[in-house]
């Protein structure tokens, strides 16, 4: 369900993704290309026997899609994929205000309700949620899922959220370690709070925690047209690493319908 990392150098076998199947209510894959037209022939081959709905394909920036793929699909959305990194080192505090507070977030310890808004609010730019045949309500129902999973230590190893004097949340941000690498996974920020430190003292929290563990790394992955996020990420010293075409490929029309 979270965002699909595939190395586009190696060489992988397509495979079903069965909570993307079980939550978008059709069958959906990823797989890996190379740019090859008969690798791509092989994987939509391949998918069609599968009954696959919706295939996910990630790829070199460099490649284009031939003209015939149009006549094996019935819808195409491309994104592209950026992944920044930043290495831990020394951390000073972001100034963000004597209104604002950084705290762990648990489920025991924060409205839920507050932190899936949230949650839908950080997927806006993502491909989920911009390809229109994806049901919009099943794109927002995601990103709910992903932060209150994260909040509940599911899919994350820890969360930070922002808060108001007044108790109000207004930003957090999901970690997950992997390795000496700590991921980002979800961060976000209410409009009316952006550029005023919060995301920065956010990511701070992050790098604080991940430098404890003896991380080496933190890595985020987000939309290159999303320029804001691109922009920020820059500002709080982090500098692209990766770059990725990822095609939804569409071999049929979805059963429940697309977002209206």
């Amino acid at each position: 369900m979270v965002e699909n990392r595939v190395n586009a150098t190696d060489t992988i076998n397509p495979i079903v993704l069965d909570w993307d199947s079980r939550h978008f209510g059709f069958a959906v894959a990823k797989a890996n290309w190379s740019g090859e037209g008969s690798d791509l022939q092989r994987l939509i081959n391949w998918a069609v026997d599968k009954q696959v709905t919706l295939l996910y394909l990630f790829a070199p920036t460099s490649v284009v899609l031939p003209t015939w793929t149009t006549q094996r699909c019935v819808g195409v959305f491309v994104s592209e994929r950026v992944e920044f990194e930043k290495a831990v080192g020394s951390n000073r505090d972001a100034d963000f205000g004597a209104e604002v507070a950084i705290m762990e977030l648990t489920a025991e310890n924060c409205q839920l309700d507050s932190v899936t808004r949230l949650g839908v609010l950080a997927g806006r730019f993502s491909r989920f949620s911009r390809d229109p045949r994806i049901p919009q309500g099943k794109a927002q129902k995601l990103f709910e899922i992903w932060a209150e999973k994260s909040v509940r230590r599911e899919l994350a190893d820890t969360v930070f959220g922002a808060f108001r004097a007044d108790g109000d949340l207004i930003g957090f941000v999901t970690l997950k370690q992997d390795g000496l690498i700590g991921r980002i996974g979800l961060l976000t920020v209410v409009p009316e709070r952006r550029s005023m430190g919060c995301g920065r003292a956010l990511v701070c929290a992050t790098e604080t925690w991940a430098a404890a563990r003896k991380l080496t790394t933190l890595r985020v992955v987000t939309q290159a047209d999303n320029e804001a996020a691109c922009g920020f990420y820059r500002r709080v010293g982090f500098h692209e690493c990766e770059r990725q075409v990822v095609f939804h490929l569409w071999l049929r029309e979805p059963s429940n319908g697309t977002r209206h």
